[in-house]
């Protein structure tokens, strides 16, 4: 009965936001690049990180991403159209969308919605089932959490390719434990760990990943497209897998979390033919920009390269 006042409760964090949405800074990125205004991305640094050296040196940084972006091109405004158009925003867009989709077609989102029935399936109570739903998303926080040093120091593509293959085998052993259940009396206990685990993995690199590999390969100027059409990818799945999941599951039973695991099958060859990796292209890039100019010293002209997917 009290379900009501808990979804009614996310309303507090609502107004809390809309509150403080006024005082929140204009992104310093959008100042030096897109709207080519240095006085106001100083003022926007100063009140993120104060009169400081860093400011400086981000102000250095930014100046150089400008350059690299920096093309005839680079004045026109970028729409959705615009960016299905323009060859180079191809693979990206492919990229982003799929990995998206295919972040929820693993799954996960299944567990979570389902984890209750899941687990009273494996032969749990109803109290035991909430208290072993409440501690799959502890693992899930704990992950997100685990998750920030993770993006900072690892490659991409060594996240997603090992996160999703051990992904992958979770799901095969929770489908063959739920299917034993009858028969064996650990399966159960099986059960119960491939799925905590699966959620575990999941976190290491389907989980993060997805929602930030647009950054990194889109430039800045249709960027913020990449990003809203790889969420608007990964809410559609959210709601189809949502949607059908209790209807598969009526049908196969068990064997319903094998079409969770052929997709997450696809999801890793795809992965490991086609995604570049993405780790450090920043500062490769200005590193390049570094060169280019300190050999055009003492020239009139200078030649700086085009936009790049990883700018």
């Amino acid at each position: 009965y009290g379900w009501p006042y808990l979804l009614g409760g996310y309303i507090i964090s609502v107004c809390l936001a809309i509150f403080l949405h006024p005082f929140l800074p204009e992104s310093p990125t959008y100042c030096y690049i897109i709207s080519h205004d240095e006085t106001r991305g100083h003022k926007e640094l100063s009140r993120l990180h104060g009169d400081n050296k860093y400011v400086e040196a981000e102000e250095s940084l930014l100046r150089m991403h400008a350059k690299i972006c920096a093309t005839p091109q680079a004045g026109k405004t970028w729409t959705i159209s615009r960016v299905f158009k323009f060859h180079g925003n191809k693979m990206p867009l492919i990229i982003t969308i799929l990995f998206n989709a295919g972040q929820q077609f693993s799954g996960i989102n299944a567990v979570f919605y389902y984890s209750t029935l899941i687990f009273r399936s494996a032969g749990l109570n109803m109290y035991q089932s909430q208290g072993a739903s409440i501690g799959a998303g502890a693992v899930n926080c704990f992950m997100a959490i685990l998750a920030v040093p993770l993006i900072k120091y690892c490659r991409r593509r060594v996240l997603l390719l090992t996160s999703v293959a051990l992904c992958t085998f979770c799901q095969i052993v929770l489908m063959v434990a739920l299917k034993l259940i009858s028969t064996s009396p650990y399966a159960p206990f099986v059960a119960i760990a491939a799925l905590l685990s699966f959620v575990l993995v999941y976190g290491m690199g389907l989980g993060p990943v997805p929602f930030m590999i647009a950054t990194e390969m889109f430039p800045v100027g249709p960027r913020s497209i990449g990003i809203s059409l790889g969420g608007t990818s990964n809410w559609f799945g959210n709601l189809v897998v949502g949607l059908t999941f209790p209807l598969i599951q009526e049908s196969l039973g068990e064997l319903s979390f094998s079409i969770f695991i052929a997709s997450s099958f696809l999801l890793f060859i795809f992965i490991y033919k086609f995604l570049p990796e993405t780790y450090g292209k920043e500062e490769i890039l200005i590193n390049q920009l570094e060169e280019e100019q300190e050999s055009a010293e003492g020239t009139s002209t200078s030649s700086i390269e085009g936009p790049s997917y990883f700018v």
